[in-house]
């Protein structure tokens, strides 16, 4: 559905009314893989404006952490992984937990990117404790899985 671009490739499963659609009306077993890409779509009909996706993701009820983690991995795929960029998206966070959440989408999303984690170790440290901890488990974890 977020690779639609509405010319050679139409879906009914996207409504610019409704920037949750149809992740909010999902059925429960597709809400997380569905919020996990949400963001793209949500930032293609705002104009890239990130401190408004965080908004909307906090209506995303249970997955509002999906949500942010969408927006971590937007805000390093949009910035083809730059650290300091992805850093500055991810502080327009609300909130810590929006932050943390916006980081852990996005170190994944660099450690994939590169298919290293010296980046991602980098990225980690421009964070304060506690995200700074978060992001360095959250790199071991998905760079020993990778």
């Amino acid at each position: 559905n977020v690779i639609a671009d509405g010319l050679n490739h139409v879906t009914k499963w996207l409504d610019p009314n409704r920037p949750l659609y149809p992740c909010d009306v999902s059925p429960e077993k597709y809400k997380n893989t569905c919020y996990l890409m949400q963001t793209s779509y949500m930032l293609k009909i705002n104009g890239g404006d990130f401190i408004k996706t965080f908004a909307w993701c906090r209506d995303a009820e249970s997955y509002t952490n999906t949500c942010h983690q969408s927006l971590g991995r937007d805000a390093s795929g949009r910035n083809s992984s730059d650290i300091t960029r992805t850093h500055d998206l991810c502080v327009l966070g609300g909130n810590e937990t929006e932050v943390t959440n916006c980081v852990i989408g996005a170190v994944k999303d660099i450690i994939s990117y590169y298919h290293s984690d010296v980046q991602a170790q980098s990225f980690c440290n421009l964070f304060n404790e506690p995200i700074k901890q978060t992001c360095q488990d959250t790199s071991r974890v998905y760079y020993a899985s990778f």
